[in-house]
Formats: C-alpha cells, structure tokens, sequence
C-alpha cells in the first residue's frame, strides 16, 4: 500500500470523524467534486439527516442542475432544488456581486435548513479556496457556514484524490456562475444568460473540454484550454463555430490566444479600472 493511499485515508477519517457528532446538516450543493464528496461522507455518516440543496438563481445555468442531480443520485444523498429571484442590486453585477449573492443564497439555506429542523449547514469550500481571494468566503463566515474540508485541511487535489479512492465521479466541469462571463456593471439578463449557455455546449459537443464564452455588448470572446487552441483555429472549427454563434446572435466572435484562465473578465475589469485611475506624484 502506498504512502500517498495512507495519506488519503487518514485524510478520509478525519472527514467522517468530523460528522460523527453531528446529528443533520443542510449541504449547500453545486455537484462538483468538492460539494458531491462532502455530500457522500455526510449520508454516510447521517443517513436521512442529511439533505443536498441546490440554489437555482438566473446565474445557473440548465446543464449546472442536471449535473447537481447527477451528483446528488451518484452521492447517495436527498436532493432539493429551491429557485431563488436575485434582487435587482446584484442582477446589476456589481463588483461586490459574489459577496451578495453568496449571502442571499446562505440565508435561503439557512431558511431551508430551519424548516428541515436541521441546525447545520455546510458547503464544499476546501483548504485552497480559504488561501484565495474569494470574496464569497466572507459571506459564508458571517453566515455561520461550516466547511468540512477546510476545518481538516483538504486541498482541491485531495478532495479529487478522495473522490477517486470512494468511487466519485470526477470528470466535471466547473460550474462557475454566468454572471462571470459578463463585465462588471453589465446587467444581467436570462436571455443573454442563455445565449452564453448555446455557445458554451455547442463547444463542448465539439470536444473542447473547458471553455467560456466571455461577452461584451453581445461580442462573445471565446476561451477554451491552451492545448485546444490550435484545435479552434482549424478551418472547419472556425466555419461551424462563428456560424453557431452568429445563429445564437452573437454580434461578432473572436477566440483569446491565452486560452482559459479562471476570473479572466474580472482581471480585466479590474486593469481597466487601475489605468483609469488618476496618477499621483
């Protein structure tokens, strides 16, 4: 057996050990990896007493919740999909909008879990996220969120690791929010929420395997992983996608030879805010 198993099993003790005092718990659930794995442990170790709950806002698209269905049958948990209407304030899309959103969605959460009887809610936030510039953290630490994977110190690569070793599916895609896909101060609507939606599977059905459709005054810039690049720029690739994104009514397409990189529309936001900032001496 090897060290790296050893490992992971004490890694999965720790997490069924940090449960076994605990009586129910509400799981606030996206069904990616992190979420689905602290879903499974969590019906393991609490049977009924514990529900996997998905939030569905105008920031989710169809395929996010037929995965989170996927996910909660392959967990072996109970599975709620509750919709909530976003407030105008973060349809705006601020730049504040994670913190908001994240704060609507945990106190619906909390509401579900006040009906449910169940004192404790959790999400899927691992130790990595905790050392990254989430701005939803804050939103689950005011809201009393409790994350298994961080309190024992399970990385994203573990969490995936674990999953493997218990039998989870982990080829997913993430499930980032549409908002995401559109600048800051853009205000959000379904039907463009939509049309990102079109575009992103019509490229995955054409085998790219991670992509985003940024959009700008209805201009898509597509990203899709650096090794896919040369795959997009193929004559025929190029043909079918600008005529499918044209049929979507994307004004015009264009595909960024950086490729895929996670926040990118914030990063850009956030340059452009910096040059326009005034220079002092």
């Amino acid at each position: 057996m090897s060290c790296r198993y050893d490992f992971l099993e004490k890694r999965l003790r720790l997490l069924e050990d940090w449960f076994a005092d605990k009586q129910g718990a509400v799981i606030a659930f996206s069904g990616g990896i992190d979420s689905t794995l602290v879903a499974a442990i969590a019906a393991k170790a609490l049977g009924s007493g514990a529900v996997a709950i998905t939030i569905k806002t105008e920031f989710v698209g169809e395929e996010d919740l037929e995965m989170a269905r996927r996910s909660a049958w392959e967990a072996g948990i109970r599975h709620e999909i509750l919709e909530l209407g976003l407030p105008e304030e973060i349809l705006r899309n601020p730049r504040d909008r994670c913190y908001l959103c994240k704060s609507a969605i945990m106190k619906e959460l909390k509401g579900a879990a006040e009906r449910l009887r169940v004192g404790l809610v959790l999400d899927g936030t691992n130790a990595d996220d905790i050392r990254s510039n989430r701005p939803g953290i804050r939103a689950l630490r005011e809201a009393g969120i409790r994350s298994p994977l961080a309190e024992v110190g399970v990385s994203k690569r573990e969490a995936v690791e674990i999953s493997v070793m218990i039998g989870l599916n982990t080829e997913k895609g993430s499930n980032a929010c549409l908002a995401t896909r559109f600048p800051f101060g853009h205000r959000f609507t379904k039907e463009e929420g939509r049309m990102v939606e079109f575009g992103e599977r019509f490229l995955r059905d054409k085998g790219f395997k991670t992509v985003r459709v940024r959009v700008t005054d209805l201009s898509a810039k597509i990203e899709v992983a650096p090794e896919e690049i040369i795959k997009a720029l193929d004559p025929g690739h190029r043909r079918e996608i600008v005529e499918e994104f044209k049929r979507i009514r994307f004004r015009s397409v264009s595909l960024d030879l950086e490729g895929y990189r996670s926040g990118s529309m914030d990063y850009h936001e956030h340059a452009a805010f910096e040059t326009e900032r005034p220079v002092h001496r």
